[in-house]
């Protein structure tokens, strides 16, 4: 009994030395910006760490959405060691590595999804000086929750207390004294056509009006989200050609809900031959299964689908699903590689077509993606 009381206070007081120092920790980091949101995430904090890199600030960010990374102050990354799974306590050790590296400013992606562990992502493991909250959709919602007033009360938990908010919702300037309510006005076509790759005003705007309340120049912020690399995640155009058929392949995969994808996909039309036939992808994930009555939804929305595949976990049921609306379906088999489904698809269509991702990228997402990603760089990607 005694040994067992000793080796409580034991744990107990280890625990107090470690909160202790995470919180010396911090407070050697003057900004401490915390990104949350139902999309853009990722994107905004790589955007922000870019403008905040190019004003001179000795900058560390991490990204936690479709590939987890740390971001050095020099721009370079490394991907998030994760032997037992991704942790909240991860934040601990990133907070010291930021101290480490005298970082004037720490700008994270919010990996809380549970409303209690929000709260603890913010009172206790960032303690933000300024919040970031992009925006207000249902999902995760065996988590979170099935409606949108329930999700943004959950995403409000990292709002912080005596720091400012960023957000394109305006229902949070009741959970706040200082909310600052932005739109996509700012970020106008010009800006928008400066980036190599498709961005979402609303990303950019939000960015924005973090660098105007740091006191960051515009024109310094702007160089600095150019010259910021994208997520592995953000919706690209890869046109690839094969021996009998070439493919338009628009990775839409992380965007996740219909709301996203439809603006994925009118962002895709400006970028691509619309004439065209479309093939819808999409990849199941066991856990999200509830998407995909959500994405039935999607196919009037989008005009010109010769066929519906289905990749991911349990492909034959995903297809049966859509087959109900009447669409012409292929299930491809899982673990198929991203060549297979190419070939097979393209054998299928027997012309150029347009491949339209969309679903979730975890599994087959992010192996598509590293696929392109070898294309582009003039690796070798097909046998």
């Amino acid at each position: 009994m005694r040994l067992i009381l000793v080796l409580s206070l034991g744990l107990l007081a280890c625990a107090v030395f470690e909160n202790q120092r995470h919180r010396r920790n911090l407070r050697k980091i003057p900004l401490r910006i915390l990104v949350n949101g139902t999309r853009g995430k990722s994107s905004v904090v790589r955007l922000v760490a870019g403008i905040l890199r190019e004003a001179g600030y000795v900058t560390i960010a991490k990204t936690t959405g479709s590939d987890a990374r740390i971001i050095g102050d020099d721009g370079s990354e490394r991907p998030v060691s994760r032997p037992f799974g991704p942790r909240l306590t991860e934040q601990k050790s990133l907070a010291r590595y930021a101290a480490e590296r005298h970082a004037d400013a720490l700008v994270v992606e919010c990996m809380a999804v549970r409303p209690e562990s929000q709260m603890v992502m913010q009172r206790h493991l960032v303690r933000a000086t300024i919040g970031v909250i992009t925006n207000v959709r249902v999902d995760h919602v065996e988590e979170i929750s099935r409606t949108l007033d329930e999700t943004a009360e959950a995403l409000a938990l990292t709002i912080p207390q005596d720091g400012v908010l960023i957000t394109t919702d305006p229902r949070f300037k009741e959970y706040g004294r200082r909310v600052a309510v932005v739109n996509g006005s700012s970020a106008t076509p010009d800006i928008l056509g400066r980036f190599s790759y498709p961005v979402f005003a609303e990303n950019v705007s939000l960015a924005l009006r973090v660098a105007e309340e740091i006191g960051i120049d515009r024109e310094v912020a702007l160089r600095g989200m150019l010259r910021a690399a994208p997520d592995i995640g953000v919706q690209r155009v890869c046109e690839i050609p094969f021996a009998t058929f070439r493919v338009v392949i628009v990775n839409a995969f992380a965007a996740n809900d219909v709301s996203s994808t439809l603006m994925a996909w009118e962002a895709a039309v400006e970028r691509t031959d619309n004439d065209l036939p479309v093939v819808l992808l999409y990849n199941n994930r066991e856990d999200r299964e509830y998407r995909i009555a959500e994405f039935r939804t999607l196919l009037p929305k989008i005009p010109g689908i010769r066929l519906i595949a289905t990749v991911g976990d349990y492909p034959g049921k995903t297809a049966r699903a859509f087959s109900r609306l009447g669409a012409d379906t292929l299930a491809l088999k899982k673990g198929a590689s991203c060549e297979t489904v190419l070939t097979t698809l393209g054998g299928r269509i027997g012309e150029p077509f347009l491949l339209f991702c969309v679903g979730n990228f975890h599994g087959f997402g992010n192996e598509l993606a590293m696929y392109c990603e070898r294309f582009r760089s003039g690796e070798p990607v097909i046998g």
